[in-house]
């Protein structure tokens, strides 16, 4: 009987250890998340937008940003989706530009008011 309990009660314990995280099988070669220390404490600043896929096709433009499906003229954050090209989207927030790309840092432009090539609606 003290073996069964022994034997139970490391199972038991072995429940608590953390979960390691697992690679996600669909993300692109050589794109890596974030480590998990890098955060506030790391002085590393977490982006307000990014840029996960795209999806283009002759009835619509889609992308998800931020885990969330938007369209060209949606919202997120704050930010209106002004174009979705093939590997980046364009957001216009606060009268300034920003293109997101996958797996890159968003480029910030200053004025919003150059034409977007290729970006709305087919």
């Amino acid at each position: 009987m003290s073996r069964t309990l022994a034997v139970f009660l490391l199972f038991m314990t072995l429940g608590t250890v953390p979960a390691l995280a697992l690679d996600d099988p669909t993300r692109p070669p050589g794109l890596r998340p974030p480590p998990a220390s890098a955060g506030a404490a790391g002085g590393v600043r977490r982006a307000r937008w990014v840029l996960q896929s795209t999806l283009i096709s002759p009835e619509r433009r889609l992308a998800i940003v931020n885990r969330r499906t938007v369209a060209v003229g949606g919202r997120i954050n704050g930010a209106r989706v002004v174009a979705i090209l093939p590997a980046s989207v364009v957001l216009e927030h606060k009268g300034r530009r920003i293109q997101l790309h996958m797996g890159r840092s968003a480029r910030v432009h200053k004025r919003a008011s150059a034409p977007v090539q290729g970006g709305g609606q087919p």
